[in-house]
């Protein structure tokens, strides 16, 4: 096994690469109705790993009982891999080539669908002149959250597939989390940007890359040259 993996940070206490962002979401993981997140950062800054992390947080090892399901979309027959337990669905949205928008649509409306969902009311009401009407939305029971969705590359999906996501996101209200990984934020469209929790996640430095190395040296009782 890599080191990598046999060595990656299983909990928010033990990621020793931009601990400041630790308080943030050890404080999603105590909401019972958490923001949909944006993690945004180049590739190996650790978005995937800071995700599983919370996921452990909020739900356990549970999250560790994975399966591997293959969804096919009815009408265009287009295939995406999901990888998932109980109480999380990780999606890889680069395989889904020019039929993004049809898997989207099809197995997230799965996903939101299989959710409990918060009860809705809605009115209008006029000002004293009847010169405006205002409509009040007022959400009269909210379950706790009930499973996370992650969705890794979400900025190589095409704008007709992030509309789409977007409508997922404001139907999942209180009982559904989406959380997309990104490396270009820019390519995210601002409507879908604007319902998410933007989280910056840089390359780490190299004090603390050296710092996970040595920790990790010493476990594996590997000697560390000094630097000459």
């Amino acid at each position: 096994m890599l080191w990598v993996d046999k060595h990656a940070p299983r909990r928010l206490d033990d990621l020793d690469c931009h601990p400041h962002l630790t308080p943030l979401f050890r404080s999603l993981a105590a909401s019972d109705n958490p923001p949909h997140l944006l993690l945004y950062g180049p590739s190996g800054a650790g978005k995937k790993t800071r995700v599983l992390a919370y996921l452990r947080e909020v739900f356990g090892e549970e999250i560790d009982k994975v399966r591997v399901e293959t969804f096919v979309e009815k009408e265009t027959n287009a295939e995406a891999t999901l990888c998932q337990s109980n109480d999380h669905t990780i999606i890889s949205c680069a395989e889904f080539g020019t039929r993004d928008k049809a898997i989207v649509q099809g197995v997230i409306k799965d996903l939101v669908e299989a959710a409990p969902q918060a009860s809705i009311a809605s009115s209008f009401f006029f000002t004293k002149k009847r010169q405006k009407r205002y409509k009040v939305v007022v959400v009269l029971e909210a379950d706790i959250l009930s499973k996370v969705v992650v969705l890794q590359d979400a900025d190589i999906l095409s704008e007709g597939a992030q509309h789409s996501l977007r409508r997922s996101l404001e139907s999942s209200v209180g009982c559904l989390q989406f959380i997309l990984l990104a490396a270009n934020p820019t390519a995210i469209t601002p409507p879908l940007k604007s319902r998410c929790l933007g989280i910056r996640v840089p390359l780490p430095p190299t004090g603390e890359v050296i710092k996970v190395l040595k920790k990790t040296a010493l476990k594996e009782e590997t000697p560390v040259n000094p630097k000459p």
